[in-house]
C-alpha cells in the first residue's frame, strides 16, 4: 500500500516572543495560504504597455493582521521607547495595549522589523508546535 500525502485542514497557533519584548499569539499560515494572501495583494500596472507586478502594502498589512490572535505585555511604554513612538497619557505607561486591528495595524506599518517577523513566524509550523509542546 502506497501513502499518499494529503493536507491536514486544521487551525494551529502558538505564541512566540517578538525580539524579548511582548509575546504574540500568532496562526500558522500554510505556503499555499501564503500564495493566494500574496496574489491577493498584487496590483499591476503599465509602463510603456508593459505590465508591472507591485504588493499592495495596505493589503498585505491587513492580511498579516489576521495572523495575529492576541498578544500579552505590550505595554504603552514598551511601545513608546522600544517600537513605535507614540504619545502616552501621563500614568498610564503600564497600560498593556490592546490587541486590536488598529494596534496590529499600527505595528505592523511602523514598527521596524515587525511585519517581518510576523510573516516568518506565521509560516514556521515547527516553531509553533514546539511552543504548543512546551506549553503542554
Amino acid at each position: 500500500m502506497t501513502l499518499e500525502l494529503e493536507k491536514k485542514d486544521v487551525d494551529i497557533s502558538g505564541w512566540v516572543n517578538f525580539e524579548g519584548y511582548f509575546d504574540i499569539l500568532i496562526r500558522y499560515t500554510s505556503m499555499s495560504d501564503l500564495q493566494l494572501i500574496l496574489n491577493k495583494c498584487k496590483s499591476t500596472s503599465y509602463i510603456k504597455h508593459q505590465p508591472k507586478e507591485d504588493i499592495d502594502t495596505d493589503k498585505l498589512y491587513r492580511e498579516l493582521a489576521k495572523c495575529i490572535l492576541d498578544w500579552k505585555g505590550l505595554t504603552a511604554s514598551l511601545v513608546a521607547s522600544k517600537l513605535v513612538p507614540i504619545k502616552v497619557p501621563e500614568g498610564q505607561e503600564n497600560t498593556e495595549i490592546p490587541c486590536t486591528d488598529k494596534n496590529k495595524l499600527l505595528l505592523l506599518k511602523e514598527a521596524y522589523g515587525f511585519a517581518a517577523f510576523i510573516q516568518q513566524a506565521s509560516t514556521d509550523l515547527s516553531a509553533l508546535k514546539q511552543e504548543i509542546e512546551r506549553k503542554n
